[in-house]
């Protein structure tokens, strides 16, 4: 019998691993941190009150008074504007027009009266009263402070509309890089489909736990869930950006809903004690308008909502824009490669247009879509 003689296999070419990639890795990180916290930090370093607005009601000669102490010693701070009636001064500090109103009495044995809305924040509300105090005479009583729009005993640090918004931002960041893995290679509308239910799942929830649960945000749970939107804006952001450039687009969506949003929302430092540049973009952020929106629908009657409803409604027509852009691209692509629909919705917009920019300068036809390990239909033909 012929003896058979069995090599054994050659021996596989073992590569030392570089410690290069960890390092990068580790300096990434490092830097992300100093960012975040250089962002957060320049929010909440040195917060001073800009552009409050005061209505003051009293004599001509009092108000000149102390709309020059108020130029004198917190310049640029205040906006005051003489009003005749100390009922309406005090309603539109209510209905959240205007953030103070001074009532001037008529004697210099009585005492001035200070109207301020709780819910601005315990941090502004201390800054104006101490501002407008030190505006008033040496001479004569303490002023009396009247909070219109007080923090509920449960909110009483004013951080819940914050928490409020964080609780929905983070998982939609993070939840949206679950909904593009799982979705790669489905149509775009299937993550959309997704997130609209994540929003209203969060919404419900968000409010059941800070409505019934703690009783911080009370009174008006209905415009609360109807401020889902909130939700959804975050995850449509963070999708749009996803369609057009990959899984990268997560870390553009990071630093703006993230790093820059966050900090510039309103709900560590209000919007005006905010330094220059966020307090400028602060308003229209996503961030702040939610945070606004809930402060408005709870505290304030619903006064003041539009804006930020506004806002909210131009960032996510915005991403559902380049979403539809973004779909149709993969629409007309699939015309052209009807077979290679899964690599086609998997492929990011910018390198769909940019291998339309190579094929109209003539690119020989062997450069296609397909990529060194593309799936086959039959596996994913459900996806479509």
């Amino acid at each position: 019998m012929k003896h058979i003689e069995h090599r054994a296999p050659p021996p596989v070419e073992q590569r030392a691993v570089s410690p290069r990639r960890p390092l990068l890795v580790a300096t990434a990180a490092a830097l992300v941190s100093l960012l975040l916290a250089a962002s957060y930090e320049y929010a909440t370093h040195a917060p001073s009150l800009r552009g409050i607005s005061v209505e003051v009601v009293g004599g001509t000669s009092r108000v000149d008074a102390v709309s020059q102490r108020l130029s004198s010693t917190a310049p640029g701070s205040f906006t005051v504007e003489r009003v005749p009636s100390a009922s309406a001064a005090t309603a539109r500090v209510a209905d959240n027009c205007v953030d103070a109103a001074l009532i001037l009495s008529a004697s210099v044995s009585a005492a001035d009266r200070i109207v301020v809305a709780g819910a601005s924040g315990p941090t502004m509300v201390r800054a104006i009263v101490s501002a407008l105090s030190s505006a008033l005479p040496d001479t004569g009583p303490e002023p009396v402070v009247t909070d219109v729009a007080a923090l509920s005993r449960n909110d009483q640090a004013g951080m819940s509309s914050f928490v409020f918004e964080l609780g929905l931002l983070v998982p939609s960041v993070l939840g949206s890089v679950g909904l593009y893995l799982v979705g790669l290679r489905a149509r775009l509308w299937w993550r959309v489909a997704g997130a609209t239910l994540y929003a209203a799942l969060a919404a419900l929830l968000g409010v059941l736990l800070l409505d019934a649960g703690f009783g911080a945000l009370t009174g008006a749970p209905f415009e609360m869930f109807g401020i889902f939107a909130e939700a959804l804006t975050f995850v449509l952001i963070v999708a749009a950006l996803q369609a057009s450039l990959g899984l990268p687009g997560t870390g553009l969506a990071a630093l703006i809903l993230l790093f820059v949003g966050n900090a510039a929302s309103g709900g560590t430092t209000p919007p005006a004690m905010l330094p220059d540049f966020y307090r400028q973009i602060s308003e229209w952020l996503p961030n702040s308008a939610v945070v606004r929106a809930t402060k408005a629908a709870v505290y304030f009657e619903g006064h003041g909502i539009g804006q930020p409803l506004a806002a909210l409604a131009l960032w996510s027509g915005a991403a559902m824009g380049v979403l539809i852009a973004n779909d149709r691209l993969h629409l007309s692509e699939r015309r052209r490669s009807p077979h290679d629909y899964l690599v086609i919705h998997a492929t990011p917009g910018v390198a769909h247009l940019a291998r339309r920019r190579r094929r109209s300068r003539h690119t020989p036809e062997s450069e296609t879509l397909a990529p060194r390990h593309s799936p086959t239909p039959e596996r994913n033909g459900a996806q479509s």
